[in-house]
């Protein structure tokens, strides 16, 4: 075998059975290269869906909060008591409060008294948030609070603030 770089040419000086498996070989080696390049568009595809999904999601929540929304990263600190402000269509709903007790539990109101708190599980991922199985799609404000919004509802969303000025 001697290869022509230049001609992207490969001589192999071998037996017709030689030469017809080595032509399968590179006919197999192209359906790959194929494949490779279409498995890499639909993945550049899906990003681009995802992304329009996200902003479709996003600009109207930052519109009507006035300020610019970061999604946040899995290291965001949510450790600590949290007063919750629901937003819905029709305004604002009264205010309540999540304690993020560690990496994976939080009290929250309790629903069918809301004086009292429950624990439940939470995950922070990177832009999502779940809470007792709901998932939020989760953005950072300038000021170090976020925003949780509904991944079905993004006109029903909540903004969370540090309570009473935790740091």
């Amino acid at each position: 075998m001697v290869p022509i770089p230049q001609l992207e040419t490969l001589v192999v000086n071998a037996t017709s059975g030689i030469h017809d498996g080595l032509t399968n070989f590179f006919e197999d080696l192209s359906s790959v290269k194929l494949a490779v390049a279409e498995a890499k568009a639909e993945q550049q595809d899906m990003r681009r869906r995802r992304e329009e999904w996200l902003e479709s999601i996003l600009q109207p929540v930052s519109d009507k909060l006035g300020e610019e929304l970061t999604l946040i990263g899995e290291d965001f600190d949510l450790i600590g008591s949290w007063d919750i402000t629901r937003s819905t269509s029709d305004g604002l709903d009264p205010s309540s409060r999540f304690v993020f007790v560690d990496a994976d539990t939080a009290r929250i109101p309790a629903p069918d008294d809301p004086t009292k708190s429950i624990p439940v599980w939470y995950s922070v991922s990177p832009g999502s948030i779940v809470v007792s199985g709901k998932a939020y799609i989760a953005a950072a404000l300038k000021d170090e609070s976020f925003v949780l919004i509904p991944n079905n509802e993004p006109l029903s969303f909540m903004v969370a603030t540090r309570a009473d000025g935790e740091p």
